[in-house]
């Protein structure tokens, strides 16, 4: 009993000196290095979203079993602030599977020093849990440029069966109208499935792209990033999806 007990001790102890250490955060990641925006209205390196403008993306690590670890950062335009979002995708069913928030609001008066390292320092308990949880292995990531060359193989994406439409607003109406469907592919050996499909009737999107891509340490398995260029209410936007590819299964 006293053998388990110590145990049990040791084991508190340990976890508990793995959360007080400081989390390594990952470089800053630019999804637009190899596709510049094709609107000439969206600042490069300084994305618009809904509600502010999100320009750092970072990579955490990747699970055995294809998750990753990601977190971006947007200045909140309207209200003040950054806030984190630190999210876990699962790149097999492209779902998010773990999300936590971290707003800079929250911290106003507290002993938090105004940077972004501290206000990940101060969550660091709850990331570390969430990426021990889903497995994540931290390591350093590479953002790469299309197309895919792997053990002899070259892999094809591309933006295909795209469907315009006029709106009420006219946005894009120089190029036929907004996008409400668009399928992205993967191709190689005169073989092709379907990774993305985008169907969105009351859509905005005026352009759509393939910007780059991640790969799996640990398996044949591609983190594919597309760019939407949509118009918001007062301004153009970006956003960019994932979509995961597992390079050797699913081609037909």
């Amino acid at each position: 009993m006293k053998t388990k007990l110590a145990a049990v001790f040791i084991f508190l102890i340990m976890s508990n000196l793995a959360f007080a250490q400081e989390l390594r955060i990952p470089e800053e990641i630019d999804l637009s290095k190899f596709n510049q925006p094709i609107d000439r209205d969206i600042p490069a390196y300084s994305l618009r979203t809904e509600w502010g403008i999100s320009s750092v993306y970072r990579i955490w690590g990747w699970s055995r079993t294809g998750k990753i670890a990601y977190s971006t950062e947007t200045v909140m335009i309207y209200k003040g602030g950054t806030e984190i979002n630190f999210n876990i995708l699962d790149s097999v069913t492209d779902e998010i599977v773990f999300s936590w928030v971290i707003d800079s609001s929250d911290y106003v008066g507290s002993d938090w020093d105004g940077t972004i390292k501290s206000l990940y320092q101060k969550n660091r308990t709850a990331i570390a849990n969430a990426m021990r949880e889903h497995g994540i292995v931290e390591a350093p990531a590479e953002f790469l440029p299309l197309p895919i060359s792997r053990r002899g193989n070259i892999y094809i994406f591309s933006v295909i069966n795209t469907m315009r439409a006029k709106n009420e607003w006219g946005f894009y109406d120089n190029s036929g109208g907004v996008i409400q469907k668009f399928d992205v592919t993967a191709e190689t050996g005169g073989k092709r499935k379907t990774i993305f499909s985008f169907n969105d009737p009351e859509s905005r999107t005026g352009h759509a792209y393939i910007t780059g891509f991640f790969m799996s340490p640990y398996e044949e398995r591609a983190l594919i990033v597309i760019a939407e260029e949509y118009r918001g209410y007062q301004e153009v936007m970006l956003r960019y999806t994932f979509a995961g590819c597992h390079l050797n299964i699913g081609f037909n």
